[in-house]
C-alpha cells in the first residue's frame, strides 16, 4: 500500500516543485534499500511523468521564458554526460554518500535562506 500512497505523494509535490524527485530517490535508497542505478532509472522516469503532468498546468498560468528553458535543458544535458560517467565510476556507497552531503548542503542553504526572509532581510 505504502508503495502507492508514497510515490502518489510525492507526485503532488512535485507537481507543486517542492522537489518530489529528491524525495523519490530518498525513498527508493534509504526505505526501499534499492540500488543506487535501477533507483536513477526509476527516479527519472518519475520526474519525467510527474514534470510532464505539472507543465501544462503551470505553463497555463505563466508562460515560461523560453530562453531560460533552453538553455537550463541545454546545460542539464551537457551536464549528465560527464555525471552519468562519473557515477559509473564510482561505487554505490560513494554516491549514496555524495548525496547524503548534497542533501545536507541544501537543507542548510534552505534553513539560512528561511532565516534571512524571516529577519526581513
Amino acid at each position: 500500500m505504502l508503495d502507492v500512497v508514497i510515490p502518489f505523494a510525492l507526485g503532488a509535490l512535485s507537481g507543486m516543485g517542492v522537489g518530489g524527485g529528491g524525495l523519490f530517490m530518498i525513498y527508493l535508497v534509504f526505505l526501499k534499500g534499492a540500488e543506487q542505478l535501477p533507483a536513477r532509472a526509476e527516479n527519472i522516469a518519475f520526474f519525467l511523468a510527474a514534470a510532464s503532468a505539472a507543465l501544462p498546468f503551470h505553463a497555463s498560468r505563466e508562460r515560461p521564458d523560453g530562453a531560460l528553458v533552453l538553455s537550463l535543458a541545454l546545460a542539464g544535458v551537457a551536464g549528465s554526460i560527464p555525471g552519468a560517467a562519473l557515477s559509473e565510476a564510482l561505487s554505490g556507497d560513494a554516491i549514496r554518500k555524495l548525496f547524503g552531503a548534497a542533501l545536507v548542503i541544501s537543507a542548510a542553504f534552505t534553513v539560512v535562506k528561511t532565516v534571512k526572509a524571516s529577519r526581513g532581510g
